[in-house]
């Protein structure tokens, strides 16, 4: 059976948003809704992701922006990413042919 890896840490979420909108994480909680209670933006979304791929080792799709309302969205997100298998290198294309 495959062990799941552990729950992000609400505070560890918290500073990776803090990081990337350069504000204070301390009033961050699992309810705060990204666009009203941090008037996060596209831009400001695509940082937070960037920002947590960096601090929990995921590779979030930038798509991922668009469904996210709150920060417990971002927690089960990044669970459900470092869950995953790392991706494999990618495969490049060869015609077979010599030049």
């Amino acid at each position: 059976m495959k062990e799941m890896k552990a729950e992000p840490e609400l505070k560890e979420v918290a500073e990776a948003i803090g990081r990337a909108l350069e504000i204070d994480p301390e009033g961050i909680r699992e309810n705060t809704v990204f666009t009203e209670d941090l008037y996060a933006d596209s831009f400001d979304m695509a940082m937070i992701l960037t920002e947590a791929d960096e601090t929990f080792g995921t590779m979030l799709p930038t798509e991922l922006a668009e469904t996210l309302i709150t920060v417990r969205d971002l927690m089960d997100a990044i669970r459900m990413y470092r869950d995953l298998p790392a991706p494999e290198k990618p495969v490049r294309w060869f015609s077979g042919r010599e030049y």
